[in-house]
Parts: C-alpha cells; structure tokens; sequence
C-alpha cells in the first residue's frame, strides 16, 4: 500500500518539475535568442516480485513479476531549433540562419549567443550593450581579413577611420568627332617672290608687309596661333568672310586678325597649322589623398581616322608629366579604338611627399570616332581621403565601410561558432551559453561556412517559444499532477479502511 504513495509523490514532485519548465518557457516567449526547454521522464527501479523463466518440458515461460517504484526527471533539454525573424532596421542588429552562434568575451573566456541584439561602444567596439561583452571576431588589415589568426574585438571607427585611393588608371569615354575639319594645312611658305599659300583659309595675293598671327578659339576653349604672310589688305578667298575683325571659317571657329610687325620680302616663318582640338580634364589623387589636375588634349591629324593625345598638367601641383610629345590614337573604319590596352601609361613627377613618380594607365576601349559632337568624360578609379560614414554587414558577416569619398574597404569579419552537440551547452545567463565537456570545443569561423548558418542584418531572432504547445504541455502537467495526487488519497483512504478492519 505503501508503494503507491510514494510512486504517487515521485509523480507530484516531477510533475512541478515539469510546470517549472512550462513556466520559464512561457516567461521567455519573448525573449531574443533564446531558446525554449523540453522535459523527458523516466522510471525509477522496479521492485521484481517473481524473476522470468524460460519455457521447458512441454511448459511455456514466465514472464517477470515486477512493480514500479515512480518516476523521475530524465532531463531538460534545450531545444537549439531556429526562431522566427523580427525586423528592426538597426545596421547593428544581426539574426543568425541556421546553426551557430555569435561569439562574446568578457575579456577573461568566451561565451556563446543567438542575440544578435548589438551596438557600437563609445570606443567603436562592437558589442552587446545589455552585457558589455564584445563581439568576436577578426580586425581587417589595410582591407584584409586573416581568418587563421585568433579572434579578437571588432572596431568600427564612425566618424573617425580615414582611408583614400591613389589613382592607377583613367578611363576615357565619349565621342570625338569624325566630320571635324582641319584648316591651315601649309603648302607654300614665303617662297622666293614673297608669296605664301594657306590651303583652305586663304591666299596672300602681294609681297610681304606684315606677319599676321590667327588666334583660333573654338567651342571648348581651344586656343591655336596661326602666322601668315599678307600685305593687310588682300583679298581673302573663301570660306573666310572678315566680320567685324574676325574670321568666321565655319564649323563654329573664329579667327582675329592681329598686325604683329613688318617684315622683310624673303624671310621665312613658320606657323602651326590649326586642327580641332577637345579638351577635358580630370582629377587624380596620390598616394597621400591630395588631388592634382590633369588635361588631356586631343588633336584631329591630317590622317584619316588618326588623332592624337597628350597629358598635361592643369595646375602646379604636378612638375612635369611623360611622354612630353603627343601620341598618336588610331581609329578603326567603323570608328572603334582597337589599340593597346591600356594606354599610355603616363608618368606624374611628385614634389608633395606622395610617391613620385605616379604612373596612371589610360583605357581609350570606351572611346569612339563618330560623326557628331565632340564629347569626351575623364574619369579615375582613385579617391581622395574619405571619413567612415557608416557600414554594412554581409551574409557572410563581412564588415564592410562606407566613406564619404564613396569607398569602400573591408573592416573586419564577424565570427560565428559552430559544436557538435549544441544541446550539451550550459546556459549562464543573458542569452549566453557556455562550452561543456558534453558540448564539444567551438569550431569557429565564418557565417555561410560548414554547418554554420548565414547572417541577416537588420533582424533579430526571437524566442522559439511555441506557446500552443506549453498550453497543451500545462494542461498535461496539470492533469498529471491531479492524477498522482489522486493517489495518495485513495490510498489514504484504503488505509484508513484497513485501520477500520479492528472495530
């Protein structure tokens, strides 16, 4: 009789075991990362009556006559399944998919967590702002992340980390055009009898009085000299019409007209024949972040399809750029560039402290030769010194910076652990777990590696509380616990009626 009472107490004390579990669950049904407990029971000895025999002589066996003494609590699992998503929007709150755990330090040991509820520190540390513990993983040198090394805090700079890019290469894009004419093409220069002839623009008719120099201004700006022979009063042929002291010879250029001094019959001059010309210019930056300014010009040839080029500095910061001469950039018949890539390159002498000399490629392949405006874009792949204006968190756990000259560079990589038996963990508290003989050594690493689960920025995951399920486990509970109490009232009561017998 004494038997079923104490079964009957072993089930009540385990019964509030397993209310106690149902409750704490239930409390953290909100709480981030966490994970909820499961409890598994098991029968105490049984108190064998009569052992079995095995059959014999035409008689069969026996089987064991055994009662059972209650029943405890197997254990309290954790249930290490994956939780819903939440979305916050905060760049520093971060959700893992699948397996794994962020990883924290006190400064003395390593924990273990599913809240990914993070922040910046006042000292740019990554951390956990409920806790203080740092977030783990590794530092990126000049851009470089070095997994193999062991982990360590994780510094994001607002405000403060410089970085800039020394130009290596500039692209050229646009269009240069086709139909561009070219006027002054010498034929004859101050021959014997004084007279000199300037294909295209006009002829001298008289002995030589004067030299006049032809300043030619086009739409961009460029400026070419032109030094002929005239008596300053010929009769200009066309297409040059004088207005108002100019030279309108179409095509959008003008030409002035400017007496420069008397000569005498038979000297010689030499002048430079006008060509189109496109400009354009372009910021580079050395290896210290300052920028210099650079012109580009470009030069119609008297050869079909053949223009040339020549980099010039466009302001005082660069002493001398090489090649010195204009370089020659063929087109093909259906107006492509089909020559060496990259160009060039050219060379830059420094005199500010960056590296000098700076060599910088040129990549034409964008550039075409085609009727219709001249239209040239210059632009480099360089950047001046930027600050750190925010940042990103890959699904890898890649933490990339943002600057304000639009780079970007690697700041670090986010360290997730992975074990072989995450159910072996011990919970210490604040969302934490911490490595146990049963749990395995940490196998830690990247997100989206191994058996470890990607990273989602901007999330946080919630508790894997099933509350439908703790409701139906309660009512279990519940009954269970009423059921065993049952029992020690009727056996109560079957005593009391064996005490009775006497009377």
């Amino acid at each position: 009789m004494m038997r079923s009472m104490f079964s009957a107490i072993s089930g009540l004390r385990n019964h509030q075991v397993f209310m106690d579990v149902i409750g704490n669950n239930i409390a953290n049904v909100n709480t981030v990362g966490f994970k909820a407990g499961r409890v598994t029971f098991q029968d105490i000895l049984s108190q064998t009556l009569r052992g079995a025999t095995g059959p014999a002589a035409g008689r069969g066996g026996v089987n064991p006559m055994q009662i059972g003494l209650g029943m405890l609590t197997a254990g309290v699992d954790t249930l290490h399944t994956q939780g819903n998503l939440q979305s916050t929007g905060k760049i520093t709150d971060l959700a893992l998919q699948g397996d794994g755990y962020f990883v924290l330090s006190d400064g003395l040991q390593l924990l273990f967590t599913r809240d990914g509820s993070f922040d910046l520190g006042t000292d740019g540390k990554l951390i956990n702002p409920n806790t203080g513990m740092r977030v783990q993983g590794w530092q990126a040198v000049s851009g470089v992340v070095d997994t193999a090394q062991p982990v360590g805090d994780i510094t994001i700079p607002l405000g403060q980390g410089k970085v800039g890019r020394p130009s290596t290469s500039v692209t050229i894009t646009g269009n240069l055009d086709a139909s561009a004419k070219s006027y002054g093409e010498v034929t004859q220069i101050n021959s014997a009898g004084g007279r000199g002839t300037v294909s295209g623009m006009f002829t001298g008719t008289t002995e030589t009085q004067y030299i006049i120099r032809i300043a030619g201004v086009d739409g961009t700006g460029a400026v070419t000299s032109i030094e002929v022979s005239t008596d300053g009063g010929a009769t200009y042929g066309p297409p040059i019409t004088p207005t108002g002291g100019q030279f309108d010879i179409g095509n959008g250029l003008k030409f002035a007209i400017e007496a420069k001094s008397a000569n005498t019959v038979g000297d010689t001059y030499t002048f430079t024949a006008f060509r189109p010309k496109v400009e354009a210019r372009v910021n580079v930056y050395d290896s210290l972040g300052e920028v210099h300014l650079i012109k580009l010009t470009f030069t119609k040839t008297a050869t079909a399809n053949t223009w040339t080029w020549l980099a010039e500095p466009a302001d005082g910061s660069v002493s001398g750029i090489t090649p010195t001469t204009a370089t020659n950039l063929v087109f093909t018949s259906t107006g492509r560039y089909t020559g060496p890539q990259p160009a060039g390159p050219i060379t830059l002498t420094l005199a500010n402290g960056a590296t000098s000399p700076m060599t910088v490629s040129l990549d034409f392949s964008a550039l075409t030769q085609l009727s219709g405006a001249s239209e040239v874009t210059l632009q480099t792949d360089g950047a001046p010194s930027g600050s750190l204006v925010t940042f990103q968190v890959s699904a890898t756990g890649e933490v990339t910076g943002v600057y304000s000259n639009g780079l970007k560079q690697t700041l670090g990589q986010i360290a997730v652990a992975a074990f072989q038996n995450p159910s072996g963990l011990v919970k210490v508290g604040g969302n934490m777990y911490q490595q146990s003989p049963n749990s395995g050594a940490p196998q830690i690493g990247t997100a989206g590696s191994g058996s470890r689960g990607q990273i989602s920025t901007g999330f946080l995951e919630m508790s894997n509380v099933d509350l439908a399920q703790q409701f139906t486990n309660m009512i279990m509970a519940e009954r269970g616990f009423q059921a065993n109490s049952r029992v020690i009232t009727t056996s109560d009561e079957m005593l009391q009626d064996l005490v009775n017998i006497k009377r």
